[in-house]
């Protein structure tokens, strides 16, 4: 998972829906409750499988 924030207004939680999928329910309502504006969770079965990342490490973090 990495949580992005859109210069200090949007926060978004990115991970991959089988991440998203194995997060209990109580979990899930603990990250929800953290004022995010959305949780974005694609399927990201080819690179999870094959190439053995996922979310986090398809993204760049740039540091401001």
């Amino acid at each position: 998972m990495l949580l992005l924030q859109e210069y200090k207004v949007n926060k978004l939680l990115v991970m991959s829906a089988e991440a998203k999928r194995s997060l209990t329910a109580e979990l899930l309502d603990i990250i929800q409750n953290k004022q995010l504006n959305e949780i974005i969770a694609p399927p990201l079965t080819g690179i999870e499988t094959i190439g053995g990342g996922s979310a986090r490490c398809m993204m760049a973090e740039i540091f401001y």
